[in-house]
């Protein structure tokens, strides 16, 4: 199986590249994946020798949610010197990268990339071109060329909150031989709950260290003052607001029950299924996770109003939190689906709603329900409108701990796996 796949990527990266470039990719991304860039910023560090490639320290995440995850370790370890001499992060998508250079803007010490196709030249001229003190991946990105490469040239790689689904599961149980090959270029895994750890290690990738969860580390998501100020002009004192923030289409009858459920405890009515924008005494915000997908919500769900609007601006996630109210993730209602990460809206301070699904983040989830942090749709209105602020929101000071405590356990897996020391050495 390893062979057929060294195979395809040879047969297959140049279509891949030439794919890219007609879907308008900038050529200069496509150069990256190609290990045809240069880490022009990074190079002319001031601690890095002219003739030398700096020695770098790499990350890798596949999109937005990723690297946000990421960047506290990315910030940590190009402010580390005596670590390495600089950070790489790299990424699959168009929208993770501009996340990350954007966070990251300022940052001499850090570079971001388009990741390396899992192609053998490629990783040739990758390796060459960069002295990797290891590679620090995050939940599913296994690329077995890559871990093959890294394996051959004695560079460690560590695999953060190892998330496979039992589809990736029954794949690589199915190919030995590659799952095998795979586990041999893992130094260290570490996974947030014990029915994955429990999998990892019968595949063979163990021992599996089981650590809290890194998506608890993060910070809040940035606020566009102009836009939150019209958002508070449109909002009513003394109104509750209600947020289905990143619902899917497939959410949609999920989110009339709890709109009309809503509205009949607050307002003290019967309620209405389809959504009555004249109401003054509630307000609720619907933000599609696909914008382009609003005309379904709108057939559902009615036009504006005064107590109803829809939210289609993307990537504007820290401004709709900033308004406050109850945010209710969306995903979570929707089994093909699963919930969306409950974090951003916690550290807004929003008093915040997950459904029965919880998919990818069931550890973080199962973690934050054990601590009282996020509430349930039942819990919710079993408490009435009386007190749910008081009740339900997040204590600030609990979520920070668990930060805390997330971001030094996966520090102190980098140190010993890549570095071999622990975090006081």
């Amino acid at each position: 199986m390893a062979h057929l796949l060294t195979l395809l990527s040879w047969l297959l990266a140049p279509l891949l590249a030439v794919g890219l470039r007609l879907r308008g990719e900038p050529a200069a991304r496509t150069a990256e994946r190609l290990a045809r860039g240069s880490l022009a910023k990074m190079e002319q560090a001031e601690n890095t020798k002219a003739t030398d490639a700096p020695e770098v320290l790499w990350f890798h995440g596949a999109s937005v949610g990723e690297v946000r995850a990421l960047l506290p370790l990315v910030l940590h370890y190009a402010n580390r010197s005596e670590a390495c001499e600089g950070v790489l992060l790299t990424v699959q998508s168009a929208q993770g990268y501009a996340v990350a250079t954007q966070a990251l803007d300022g940052q001499p010490r850090v570079a971001v990339a388009m990741a390396p196709m899992d192609h053998p030249g490629v990783m040739a001229r990758f390796c060459a071109h960069h002295r990797l003190r290891g590679l620090v991946l995050y939940e599913n990105e296994l690329w077995p060329g890559w871990l093959a490469a890294l394996r051959a040239r004695g560079v460690p790689v560590v695999l953060l909150d190892a998330s496979l689904s039992a589809r990736s599961l029954r794949f690589w149980r199915r190919w030995p031989g590659l799952t095998a090959s795979v586990g041999a270029g893992l130094s260290r895994v570490t996974a947030a709950d014990s029915g994955q750890r429990q999998a990892l290690d019968a595949l063979g990738w163990g021992p599996v260290h089981q650590t809290p969860p890194l998506k608890l580390v993060g910070s809040a998501l940035p606020v566009d003052p102009a836009e939150l100020a019209r958002w508070r002009h449109w909002r009513r004192k003394g109104a509750p607001l209600l947020v289905f923030a990143n619902v899917h289409p497939g959410e949609i009858r999920a989110v009339e029950g709890m709109i009309a459920g809503w509205m009949a405890l607050v307002a003290g009515t019967a309620g209405s299924v389809r959504t009555d924008t004249d109401r003054a005494d509630v307000q609720i915000i619907v933000a599609p996770r696909h914008p382009e997908k609003l005309a379904r919500f709108r057939q559902a769900l009615g036009g504006e109003g005064p107590g109803f609007a829809y939210w289609t601006g993307f990537g504007t996630l820290g401004t709709l939190y900033a308004l406050g109210g109850i945010v209710v993730i969306g995903g979570g209602f929707d089994a093909k689906v699963g919930s969306h990460n409950p974090m951003e809206a916690l550290r807004a301070g929003c008093v915040t709603v997950c459904g029965p699904h919880s998919g990818k983040q069931a550890a973080l989830i199962a973690l934050l329900e054990a601590e009282g942090l996020i509430a349930h749709w039942a819990e919710l209105t079993s408490a009435g409108d009386v007190g749910v602020e008081a009740q339900f929101t997040a204590p600030q000071i609990r979520l920070k701990a668990l930060a805390q405590h997330a971001e030094t356990s996966s520090q102190a897996t980098i140190d010993e796996a890549i570095f071999g020391c622990s975090p006081e050495d």
